[in-house]
């Protein structure tokens, strides 16, 4: 940030929650998200698709891990927990101001998200594949 700011790099691709603040300050400016809507924090931003750049989507996540093994009783307070902090609208609010995003309920499940990464996998590893033999 601190390259692209003094206009050492003419490029950088970060995560929302990290240049908003810049880029609603005028410091840098943002050409487009990768998600597949526009960020609440910066609103006039296009989406890439917007921009023209169709078929570009990438998407920041979190998860949260156990070690295997963990009992069912254990994942399920954790996951309890997890839900009531992200159900709260302070949480919600924050996240928001800072360009993030609370996914709903249904998309908070173990098997959810266990789904939504082979997806993501099967997704990216072809193209890391090929970006790994670009140099070779």
């Amino acid at each position: 940030m601190n390259d692209l700011a003094g206009g050492h790099v003419d490029f950088l691709c970060e995560q929302v929650v990290s240049v908003a603040p810049q880029v609603t300050g005028g410091l840098i400016k943002a050409y487009g998200v990768t998600g597949n809507a526009r960020a609440v924090s910066m609103p006039d931003v296009p989406t890439m698709a917007e921009a023209g750049f169709l078929q570009f989507e990438m998407s920041i996540w979190s998860g949260l891990w156990a070690p295997k093994g963990t009992s069912t009783t254990a994942v399920a307070t954790l996951s309890g927990a997890l839900d009531k902090a992200l159900d709260d609208p302070e949480v919600q609010k924050k996240m928001s101001d800072l360009g993030g995003s609370v996914p709903p309920k249904n998309e908070r499940s173990s098997a959810f998200f266990a789904d939504y990464l082979k997806k993501e996998i099967a997704r990216w590893h072809p193209i890391l594949r090929a970006a790994a033999q670009v140099g070779n």
